[in-house]
């Protein structure tokens, strides 16, 4: 009983001190416990504590996307995907790949821009999650582009010449 007690204790502290947003894409979470997760900065597979420096709150989405790669690694993914983006460095894999890497292209708001706080929302509409990501490669506009992916499990790139099929 102790346990659920901190636990609920933790969640209402973190979702004053992060203003009800998650820590990865700024979406607001509910108040419901399958909206907002308590998810480790350090993993408890790695050794990561309960203690209040290794917790925040994060949407059920990102946290399960995330599942047991390093915070800090699922950020610097997600910034170096946005940055591509940005500068139309157009973004794309396989549908598998995208699974095995755990990144959604369409969850990939302004982390860097949309912390929690600052009113500026990701992306439109529902979760990002519920749309789902595009079932196709995603082609540059003229053709003549680099696709850039991110290699699921080591956070490498691997730059592919788009197909000139047809």
């Amino acid at each position: 009983m102790g346990l659920q007690r901190d636990k609920r204790s933790k969640r209402r502290r973190l979702m004053k001190e992060q203003d009800g947003r998650c820590i990865y894409c700024s979406e607001p979470m509910g108040e419901g416990r399958q909206r907002q997760t308590l998810d480790h900065i350090i993993p408890k597979a790695e050794g990561g504590t309960l203690r209040n420096s290794n917790i925040v709150l994060a949407c059920q989405p990102c946290n399960v996307d995330r599942a047991q790669m390093d915070a800090f690694v699922y950020l610097i993914r997600r910034l170096m995907i946005e940055s591509c983006v940005r500068r139309g460095i157009l973004v794309g894999a396989k549908k598998h790949r995208r699974r095995q890497g755990k990144i959604r292209p369409r969850h990939l708001g302004p982390v860097g821009g949309g912390l929690p706080g600052n009113g500026k929302r990701p992306h439109q509409g529902g979760h990002p999650s519920e749309e789902g990501p595009p079932e196709e490669d995603i082609e540059d506009q003229d053709g003549g582009g680099l696709r850039v992916t991110a290699s699921p499990r080591d956070g490498r790139r691997e730059e592919v010449q788009p197909s000139r099929d047809a």
